[in-house]
């Protein structure tokens, strides 16, 4: 029997379970296409019988690794990374709400911090593509709240 181990902050426990129950119908679709490997033969049942326990992230990582959505998902992968790459002031007033083909589009709740975050966006991006390991952000277009209040 497998045993899975499940590390995840307490804080970060909510966005897993929602990302993945977001994957949940695109897994089973590609799961489907899939090749499944021949699991009646007895040396493979033995060996995996014997294995050592895996984390479930790395499970989850190997599976949505073999996905055609697996670039989609390193884009999204910066959310978690916002508020410590800008700071808790920025991140007050102005807040990533998607990225699409490399542009993060960022709301922001003011004109005066749009200007200031104009001076601040090549090492924004440059910091948040570090703390995600790889060139998703390829800009960032900054755009008003609807509201304008502050968050």
């Amino acid at each position: 029997m497998q045993h899975y181990i499940l590390c995840v902050k307490a804080s970060r426990v909510d966005v897993v379970v929602r990302a993945l129950l977001a994957l949940l119908p695109r897994l089973r679709h590609a799961w489907r296409g899939l090749r499944r490997p021949p699991c009646a033969r007895p040396d493979r049942m033995k060996a995996m019988r014997e294995s050592q326990p895996e984390r479930v992230g790395s499970v989850l990582k190997a599976i949505l690794d073999r996905l055609p959505l697996r670039e989609r998902l390193r884009e999204y992968a910066l959310w978690p990374h916002w508020q410590d790459t800008v700071g808790a002031t920025i991140a007050k007033h102005a807040r990533p709400v998607r990225i699409r083909r490399g542009v993060l589009c960022v709301e922001v709740d003011s004109p005066v911090w749009m200007q200031e975050l104009q001076f601040l966006k090549e090492s924004i991006r440059s910091q948040l593509n570090v703390r995600v390991g790889s060139d998703v952000v390829s800009d960032i277009f900054f755009v008003l709240d609807g509201h304008g209040t502050p968050r």
